[in-house]
């Protein structure tokens, strides 16, 4: 499953741009800031959902009173976000 928010913009790579090196230096940063191991394994599980959270299409929903929504595509809530989260759905709910 791809990532909306990270492919809407249809620029994969660009020239002169290391992303395995800024993440390096990411990293290192935080490291030097002081974050553990275990601190920046949160903050990427945490990316992770709300990158998962971009791919959630949330519509009007006509069945129901006015300013109700329904979730149009279903998969980045019932897999991509507890898949991220290390949890199961029903104990996101």
């Amino acid at each position: 499953m791809s990532l909306c928010l990270c492919v809407q913009s249809e620029c994969f790579s660009i020239d002169g741009v290391s992303d395995r090196g800024d993440f390096d230096r990411t990293r290192r940063a935080m490291e030097r800031l002081g974050f553990g191991r275990t601190e920046m394994e949160h903050l990427w599980t945490v990316l992770s959902a709300v990158l998962n959270l971009g791919n959630v299409q949330i519509l009007p929903d006509p069945s129901k009173p006015v300013g109700a929504t329904a979730i149009t595509r279903e998969q980045p809530v019932h897999v991509g976000i507890p898949r991220s989260l290390h949890c199961t759905l029903s104990s996101c709910r």
